[in-house]
């Protein structure tokens, strides 16, 4: 007799009760949503929060409590109806689900507290965000389902009828929750119908009206989705342009690579040098520059900031933005770099700047302006041309652009004569075991790289001097002995003098794994 009196409780009372259940479990979804909603607006921002209302603003004393509530009604429908024998699996899983997300929501909590003072890195925040969108997807379910219960669309299977018999309880007393099974299935189908009948007489009648509020919340769905994604948290692309702190800013070019300009390897292990050239121009009236501080590069795990002590090693690319200052009508050209771990190149790289920060709510709040990178190899080694004494070499597949060079001939010898102002000059090689090599050349600087202005600079950073001697190819060591009052398209270097027996002699400058052979002397 102790389980009749709550068992007729919970018939006669089976809808309200249901009801109840789904108001909180409604309450909670929509909770469990807004804190969804949070991690992925982190996960888009990187928002900093100060402050101790963080946690408390999301899960609170109230929360728990409820979510207790929950699990105390589950425990008791689940009891009652095991001891019934009625159907309760949905009950189960309520009451574990329900039990594991009391203690989610402790994690959440956790999480928020760090937030607060510490920060969380990427992937975390990533698979937080997951597990609550799981969270919010499961409680749907549970609403839906318990829903369908309170309305007693799902009553009959639980064979309410009998019970009611048995315990001698009035059926009028829950007649108008339509718990049992005695009822008249006619009359219940042909008031189904009637409502259905008024329901469509009801939507005819208020057809213009009933379309246009639809019309109205598709449209107002459609267009918040199109502003967050388009305007709101839109992400350009790497050739457009993008105003940033009044400078017009576009990604010229992206390139990945462990090398330096002399085809090196300089890169820690692990990591991997991003350089990202940039194009400002200052449409402003007064001086503009964009701060190193606020632009981070994000990938999916990751968030690195710029690396301004490697500018050096890419004098090939570019020259380092330091915070240089853009004058008014002014253009410029700058590289930037981040090192950046192996397993991120590639994944979903986006450049970022903040512009302008806010609190609100005890937030701070950026405003970011992102850009897609799809970066390129550098690194690739190919051989681009190799050509005789007298060809023209265009080197525009490499890092010097529109440069061409050619060698138009080579002499070697111990003692060269020059004339400047009618006064003969000499150039003497006097340490034994070497010699002098006259190249005569022609060569045109694309005027945009600024790092290169001779041929001697080209040599020095890229060149390299082989010669082939009884089928084993040698490196030579070389020096420029130019003098320094000789202005003629021609360099002198002090080289060993065993390429004077030498089979083949080349010059080979190499720029980042672009190799342009030319060959200064072959027998045949």
């Amino acid at each position: 007799m102790v389980l009749r009196k709550p068992y007729a409780l919970l018939i006669k009372n089976f809808k309200k009760i249901h009801f109840l259940l789904f108001v909180a479990i409604v309450y909670i979804a929509y909770t469990s949503n807004k804190i969804l909603i949070f991690f992925n607006e982190y996960i888009k921002r990187r928002q900093l929060f100060f402050g101790d209302r963080l946690s408390s603003e999301y899960i609170n004393f109230f929360l728990f409590f409820i979510v207790i509530i929950i699990i105390s009604i589950t425990t008791i429908i689940y009891i009652l109806m095991n001891q019934k024998k009625k159907p309760r699996k949905l009950y189960l899983v309520m009451l574990i689900y329900y039990i594991l997300l009391l203690v989610f929501f402790y994690v959440n909590y956790n999480y928020f507290n760090i937030l607060q003072f510490e920060g969380l890195d990427p992937q975390t925040v990533r698979l937080i965000r997951d597990f609550n969108l799981i969270s919010v997807i499961t409680q749907v379910v549970f609403s839906v389902l318990v829903l369908v219960r309170a309305v007693g669309f799902d009553v009959k299977k639980f064979n309410f009828g009998e019970d009611i018999a048995e315990l001698e309880i009035d059926i009028t007393d829950n007649e108008e929750f339509e718990l049992t099974s005695g009822i008249n299935t006619d009359k219940v189908k042909v008031k189904y119908r009637k409502q259905l009948r008024e329901l469509k007489y009801y939507y005819l009648e208020y057809k213009a009206i009933i379309i246009g509020i639809l019309s109205i919340i598709i449209i107002s769905i459609v267009l918040t989705i199109f502003l967050r994604i388009r305007v709101l948290n839109r992400i350009y692309g790497q050739d457009e342009y993008v105003d940033i702190n009044k400078l017009n800013l576009k990604v010229n070019d992206v390139y990945y690579t462990k090398l330096n300009y002399k085809g090196e390897d300089i890169s820690e292990k692990g990591y991997t040098y991003i350089i990202v050239n940039l194009f400002l121009n200052n449409k402003d009236t007064k001086e503009r520059h964009l701060k190193l501080d606020n632009l981070k590069l994000e990938t999916r795990n990751n968030i690195y900031n710029t690396t301004i002590t490697r500018y050096h090693h890419f004098v090939d690319v570019g020259m380092g933005y330091r915070n240089q200052k853009i004058f008014p009508d002014a253009k410029r050209q700058y590289i930037i770099i981040f090192k950046v771990c192996d397993e991120d190149i590639g994944r979903n790289m986006v450049l970022r700047y903040i512009e302008n920060e806010s609190f609100r709510n005890g937030r701070l709040i950026g405003n970011y302006t992102r850009i897609r990178l799809n970066p390129v190899n550098l690194d690739d080694f190919v051989d681009v041309a190799n050509v005789d004494v007298g060809k023209k070499v265009y080197y525009g597949l490499s890092l010097l652009k529109d440069t061409n060079l050619k060698i138009n001939s080579i002499e070697v010898d111990n003692e060269f004569e020059y004339v400047v102002n009618d006064i003969k000059h000499y150039v003497v090689e006097p340490i034994r075991n070497k010699t002098i090599l006259k190249i005569s050349y022609e060569l045109n600087l694309d005027k945009s790289v600024s790092y290169i202005n001779s041929f001697v600079d080209i040599l020095q950073k890229f060149g390299e001097i082989r010669y082939v001697k009884n089928n084993k190819q040698h490196n030579v060591e070389f020096s420029d002995i130019t003098p320094r009052n000789y202005r003629a398209n021609n360099i002198y270097l002090s080289v060993d003098n065993e390429i004077i027996d030498a089979n083949e002699l080349l010059l080979i400058n190499t720029i980042r794994r672009k190799r342009y052979i030319h060959v200064l002397k072959k027998e045949i």
